[in-house]
This record gives structure tokens, sequence and C-alpha cells, in this order.
């Protein structure tokens, strides 16, 4: 509509960038972290017979409060 009516296309930027003039560069990346701490399990979990799976998910939980132990098998099977 903008261009229809003579003027420029909308720009949609950040707040910072309305603020500092530039785009503020992300000090942490939760997804890339996410991927990398996958990417360690699986080669990890890969190499352990579902028993030692078991374990090493039972012992990463264990001090998770949000997630009981039942929810170490269900994690072991997908």
């Amino acid at each position: 509509m903008n261009l229809l009516q003579g003027y420029p296309p909308v720009r949609i930027v950040a707040p910072t960038f309305l603020i500092h003039g530039h785009e503020k560069k992300k000090t942490f990346d939760a997804i890339a972290a996410s991927r990398r701490w996958r990417r360690t399990t699986s080669k990890l979990l890969n190499k352990m017979t579902p028993e030692e799976q078991m374990a090493f998910l039972n012992r990463r939980l264990k001090n998770w409060p949000a997630a009981p132990a039942e929810s170490a098998r269900e994690l072991a099977h997908r």
C-alpha cells in the first residue's frame, strides 16, 4: 500500500536499532546451545547399552526437580 501511495516500503527493525542505530549482537543463542547439547548427548548415548543409557539419564535428571524418575525411561525410548 505504501508503494502505491508513493511512500517508501515499511521497514521492520529491532528496538535496539532505533535506540543505538545498529543491531545488538546476541550474547547467548539458546537454539545453538540446545543443538550442541543434543549432539553431544546423542554421541554419548549411542555408545551405551540401553541399561547404561537409563543409568546415565537417571543421574542427569536426578537433580532436576521438574522431571520425575519415570520421565528418564520415556526419554530413553524416544
